[in-house]
């Protein structure tokens, strides 16, 4: 199952309000727009409905709409080719939530927290009565009864969100000690590079080890070996924490990650927890804002090529954000987003929407950035706003 399209609006009628229509998503999506036009935003969101239904949500959201619609969901899930669910927040309560599959609607629940979800053994509607925090999706979950809900949660524990310009945990080192911690130690998040590369070296270590140091060799960082190594140089009570390392070819000793350049991590973190998801046979949904964000031209092209071929061949759904120019370039118009931002409303112009004008610009064999120089993009909204009239 992956995410088809998304509407999203916030603090109508407010000086906050926000909102961004005409999101709509392929498996990879490039998500373009000058600086403050919203991409970082578009993540967040996404990333937002993905913590929502995995039941990550620490506290119902101040206001926010999501309306959501998936495609190509599993057989035995109850759902079928197109599946829409909407959840509003206003003022911390959950205001409404339903979910309706090619027009049959399964769950329906309003501000009372009164509703009602379809239970598949007994096929008929049961109602029910939830809290104003609790989100159904969540707090109703059986795989017997309501299987649609599953599905929905398995989607929001796929989705990955990763800022390309920050350290992607390369500042963090782990403990990992057999049994349960000792009083006063917590477990390593299990959501770090560090982590999930131990445990899918576990899983998988040849076949983890094999996709890694190739993606990195074709990324531009050639290497011999990558793995865990223990710092014996710190010394604390317990175990010595791990670090990552990669063994470069030009290079006598190992680099560990803290002795990585911080493009370098970056590159190491997004493989490493792409790979895992391949070789645990994970499904994701990876959400990188600012791909490149600190790379050479050379190997952050690589990288969103890599990352491009991984995701068509593993069907994992794939969206970045950029206004790099060496980044659009790299990437076809096919895959592209343009966000347009006027006052608090963001709209969004794809081959979808706008097919004419990106097939026009095409024919010119220009640039890909060359389409922000232009009236071609311009013109593409001319169009939009002609359909609206007509």
């Amino acid at each position: 199952m992956h995410l088809g399209s998304l509407d999203y609006e916030e603090f109508n009628g407010t000086a906050k309000e926000w909102s961004i229509t005409g999101l709509t998503l392929d498996r990879v999506n490039l998500i373009v727009g000058k600086n403050a036009s919203g991409k970082t935003r578009v993540l967040n969101v996404l990333a937002g409905l993905g913590k929502i239904l995995a039941g990550k949500l620490e506290r119902p959201f101040a206001s926010g709409t999501w309306h959501a619609i998936f495609k190509d969901a599993s057989p035995g899930t109850l759902l079928g080719e197109r599946t829409s669910y909407e959840i509003e927040f206003r003022d911390q309560v959950i205001h409404s939530e339903r979910l309706l599959t090619d027009r049959k609607r399964l769950l329906s629940r309003d501000a009372t927290g009164n509703g009602y979800l379809y239970a598949a053994t007994l096929r008929k509607n049961l109602r029910f009565r939830a809290s104003f925090d609790q989100v159904t999706a969540v707090s109703k979950r059986d795989a017997l009864q309501h299987p649609y809900l599953e599905a929905l949660h398995s989607w929001g524990m796929s989705v990955q969100h990763y800022q390309f310009g920050t350290d992607l945990g390369r500042t963090l080192l782990a403990i990992f000690r057999k049994g349960p911690p000792p009083p006063g130690h917590t477990s390593p998040d299990p959501a770090t590079p560090l982590t999930v590369f131990k445990k899918a070296l576990d899983k998988s270590p040849e076949q983890y080890k094999r996709l890694l140091r190739a993606d990195l060799d074709a990324v531009g960082y050639p290497n011999s070996d990558v793995g865990l190594a223990s710092l014996e140089s710190v010394v604390i009570e317990g175990p010595p924490p791990t670090a990552l390392f990669v063994k470069e070819t030009d290079l006598p000793v190992p680099t560990l990650q803290t002795e990585m350049s911080q493009g370098m991590f970056r590159v190491v973190a997004i493989l490493a927890q792409v790979n895992a998801a391949i070789v645990t046979n994970t499904p994701q949904v990876v959400l990188i804002d600012d791909i490149g964000e600190g790379l050479d031209f050379e190997r952050s092209t690589n990288l969103i090529r890599l990352l491009v071929r991984k995701a068509e061949e593993h069907s994992f759904q794939l969206t970045m954000t950029t206004n790099d120019r060496f980044v659009m370039n790299a990437v076809p118009l096919d895959y592209w987003s343009i966000l347009s931002r006027s006052g608090g409303i963001v709209r969004v112009f794809n081959q979808r929407n706008a097919r004419k004008r990106f097939l026009e610009f095409k024919r010119l064999g220009l640039n890909n950035f060359d389409f922000f120089t232009n009236n071609y993009f311009l013109a593409a909204q001319k169009d939009e706003k002609a359909r609206r009239v007509r």
